[in-house]
């Protein structure tokens, strides 16, 4: 998935911030998002989700092409007014 993901993030880099988070290097938080396999990617919303918790971000369960990933975010900014959100794959 990495592949799309980059292409993705190429083409939504003025809309929104993708972020990578090591879940092996940090196995704590990866705990606290119940996290159980690999790539596991969240929505994160910086105004209603400050302190980026579990309960108020957005798992994406969605297909695994490039496409895929940008109908998805789309979408999401479409419902989101704050357009300086992150995505975060773990």
């Amino acid at each position: 998935m990495k592949p799309e993901w980059n292409k993705a993030s190429l083409k939504l880099k003025d809309k929104v911030k993708f972020v990578q988070y090591d879940a092996d290097a940090n196995k704590g938080k990866s705990a606290d998002y119940s996290i159980k396999g690999f790539p596991t990617l969240f929505w994160f919303d910086k105004n209603t989700n400050k302190d980026r918790s579990k309960s108020s971000a957005k798992e994406y369960n969605g297909g695994r092409s490039e496409q895929d990933l940008i109908n998805w975010i789309n979408n999401q900014l479409t419902k989101d007014v704050n357009l300086d959100v992150q995505i975060y794959e773990v």
